[in-house]
């Protein structure tokens, strides 16, 4: 055999052998995967209620109706190729059966095959098969390409596209790679708007850096990528003034203004906090790799890709910083900083393979890099693998309640901080003294989520406060008043209050019932010094207030109200008794005398204990933390006659 020979041979077996690790590096990273999405967390961001659109196209679909099913898929220009990948679980899910982890799992998959695209991509601009082998491996390591994968939103998708730009558009020639590079950096940005900068860095990066060189040619393969760019997009804007009659060239000009959630002027020392967040000393190890590839590159004048890693690195980092600092255009959030993350593996790669080619001391230093970041992103994985989410812990939260309940535990047991996110009016400054019955991590707690549009005064005041999910026992008497009340359902109650001064426009509550994401609340309103006002609110949806009820704030006022939370269950079968109200759906209200509300109103489910007067242990946004006049008296009344329903409801 010549050494010709031999060398192919010895370069196939190296090929095949890492590889096969390869493999394994993709079976774990999918493994961990599914553990996450089974561990919860779907639908925990508004964001990712775009799914649903999914869902009612294929209603749509099985309905017969391809025409509405267009209309809903491309009546919208955001994230709107996400959709339609979409419809795939969603039509899994209407035949298999409602399960969030199915679509879990499907937008898990993206991130996986990142992976292995990252270890394409490397080879395709001639690393050898180790160093293709750890770019995919740095890249699973990373934190910022696991966490998104649990949640049912577009990021990961889109990098996938435009890791395919980056396959075909740096790593070869001719007039089919131009226009691949242009269609999957189209797809990129159709799947998640943000990720626009990645592809337009990709298309540059294919004009500059590939092919022939001299300007015709350079020429050449921009129009060619840009042709496969712009057939992509426009083909999908016609396809939606076709369908749905949508505009959607003004809906991506309206939707790029909303890229503003957060703070502008700040993105170094954002991406900086970000990246620590997540990534915590692999950061520092990027950085590391990419200032090596930068000098190795240099150094290596026949490895001149290490040079591309960083430059695409650059050009993102310089886009980010000049639209959210210079110009003040896009904020810059997590997910869109994530972008730097694949170039950043790359460049890791080609560093790490130099100093494993040199031996010696340089070969030690990069195993023990290689181990240090493995071993760190192992404890980065572990706070998101052991994530809490409100829609997880709610039902053991209720359960623990009923569970002390049944054993005799007489104290008001209540939950704190179950809403999916938090605003200022969510954080409770002053707890009564109280004893922790069961307790998690908050999602927000977990700090790289504090990075998507949340502004840094609020992120500082979030991380200054306990948010962990908590339910409480209060360590005082049931409602810290004076009480007469049917315990544990105390029916209609009549409330006594010296009001307070100099409130105008502030809103207390009352009577408040049920749990964070799942509660009702009936507030005061001062509306001015001779009149209030009350309010209602059933948590997810819109609530209603009363008109101006003339008081005299320097006299007891007496208010009567009675929820569905203020009676027993009702058996299955039993009617209300002909002639009156359905108690367990009606909402009655009266102040001094005068009727407020007596009408049809639904209510969340809500255990006795959850019943407060004059405090709002459940957060939300529609009343302060504390009624502060004084509550004179409350007290349980027989059903008062106004409570009948009204002829038109009988």
């Amino acid at each position: 055999m010549d050494r010709g020979t031999k060398d192919v041979t010895q370069g196939a077996a190296d090929r095949s052998w890492w590889s096969r690790w390869l493999g394994l590096v993709v079976a774990v990273s999918a493994g961990l995967r599914v553990w996450l999405v089974l561990g919860g967390g779907q639908f925990y961001w508004p964001d990712e209620n775009r799914y649903y659109v999914a869902g009612d196209a294929v209603d749509r679909l099985v309905a017969g109706d391809l025409r509405g099913m267009g209309r809903i898929l491309f009546g919208t220009a955001d994230h709107l190729f996400f959709k339609v990948l979409a419809v795939v679980p969603a039509a899994v899910m209407h035949w298999a059966g409602y399960h969030p982890a199915i679509p879990g799992m499907f937008c898990a998959a993206f991130s996986v095959f990142n992976v292995y695209l990252a270890w394409r991509i490397a080879l395709a601009a001639g690393a050898a098969p180790r160093e293709a082998f750890l770019a995919g491996l740095f890249l699973a390591a990373a934190n910022t390409n696991f966490y998104y994968a649990r949640h049912l939103l577009p990021y990961d998708a889109a990098l996938s596209f435009g890791l395919l730009a980056l396959l075909a558009g740096w790593s070869g020639t001719g007039w089919r790679r131009s226009v691949a590079c242009g269609v999957a950096a189209g797809l990129a940005f159709l799947t998640y708007n943000g990720y626009w900068l990645f592809g337009a860095v990709v298309l540059v990066g294919h004009v500059v850096w590939s092919g022939s060189p001299g300007w015709k040619a350079a020429a050449r393969r921009g129009g060619l990528a840009a042709g496969g760019l712009l057939l992509t997009i426009l083909l999908v804007v016609a396809g939606a003034r076709a369908l749905a009659g949508a505009d959607l060239v003004g809906q991506f000009r309206q939707f790029s203004h909303s890229i503003n959630q957060g703070d502008f002027g700040r993105g170094w020392k954002l991406l900086l906090e970000y990246f620590w967040s997540a990534e915590r000393m692999n950061m520092v190890l990027g950085l590391a790799g990419l200032a090596l590839a930068l000098a190795g590159a240099l150094a290596a004048r026949c490895r001149p890709y290490g040079l591309k890693w960083v430059g695409g690195a650059l050009l993102i980092l310089a886009g980010l910083l000049l639209l959210s600092d210079a110009w003040h255009q896009f904020v810059i959030y997590g997910r869109t900083a994530r972008q730097l993350v694949p170039f950043v593996c790359l460049a890791g790669a080609f560093s790490a393979e130099r100093l494993l080619r040199a031996g010696g001391p340089a070969a030690r230093l990069a195993w023990a890099a290689i181990v240090l970041l493995l071993a760190q992103a192992a404890a980065n994985f572990a706070a998101p693998l052991r994530q809490w989410f409100p829609l997880e812990f709610g039902p053991v939260a209720g359960a623990k309640i009923r569970q002390l309940q049944a054993a005799g535990e007489k104290r008001l047991l209540t939950t704190l901080y179950l809403n999916r996110l938090l605003s200022p009016k969510d954080l409770v400054e002053n707890l009564p003294d109280h004893d922790v019955m069961l307790a998690t991590e908050n999602p927000l707690q977990f700090e790289p989520y504090l990075y998507e549009g949340t502004p840094e005064a609020l992120r500082d005041l979030i991380q200054r406060h306990d948010t962990s999910m908590r339910v409480i026992a209060v360590n005082a008497a049931r409602f810290n008043h004076p009480v007469n009340l049917r315990l544990p359902n105390p029916g209609v109650v009549q409330l006594t209050l010296r009001l307070p001064r100099n409130k105008t426009g502030v809103h207390e509550p009352l009577l408040v019932t049920g749990t964070s994401g799942a509660g009702d609340l009936v507030y005061i309103i001062y509306d001015t010094p001779t009149s209030v006002r009350l309010g209602f609110d059933h948590w997810g949806s819109s609530g209603t207030e009363s008109a101006p009820l003339p008081v005299d704030y320097a006299k007891p006022v007496t208010v009567i109200l009675s929820t569905g939370a203020l009676y027993a269950e009702q058996s299955p079968g039993t009617a209300a008794p002909a002639g009156h109200a359905d108690v367990h759906h009606w909402l009655y209200a009266e102040v001094n005398g005068q009727v407020v509300w007596s009408r049809p109103a639904e209510f969340h489910a809500a255990s006795p204990a959850s019943i407060s007067f004059g405090a709002n242990y459940i957060g939300g946004s529609t009343c302060d933390a504390k009624f502060t006049g004084t509550i004179l008296k409350i007290e349980s009344l027989l059903m008062p006659p106004a409570m009948a329903p009204e002829p038109a409801h009988r």
